[in-house]
């Protein structure tokens, strides 16, 4: 059985265009969004158990509850930072060439 993180990873994994593959530093920040999924979920276990434990501390079941949104905010800003359709990098790329032709002249 997938854990929560290994399912989002290959959720965005299939959302890939045929043909583009993810780049090192991408590949990296999918594995921070696979661990930081499975946190979230687990995290998310313990504040139900703690909310449903009527000797649990108010200060904890909020300290869980705080924790939870900063987790959420952490994994989109990683998803959002990955560039499936290679914008970003078709961007540079025409960015390179652009200043290729200036510093050399065009070839046509």
């Amino acid at each position: 059985m997938k854990t929560p993180g290994q399912a989002l990873v290959e959720q965005l994994n299939e959302a890939l265009p045929p043909g583009v593959v993810w780049t090192k530093i991408e590949r990296v920040t999918l594995g921070r969004i696979e661990v930081l999924a499975d946190r979230l979920d687990a995290l998310g276990k313990r504040a139900d158990a703690a909310i449903a434990d009527p000797d649990t501390s108010a200060s904890k079941v909020s300290m869980l509850a705080n924790v939870a949104p900063q987790y959420e905010v952490s994994m989109h800003a990683l998803i959002k930072s990955l560039d499936p359709t290679m914008e970003v990098q078709a961007k540079s790329a025409r960015h390179r060439d652009a200043a290729m032709k200036r510093w050399h002249g065009s070839a046509s």
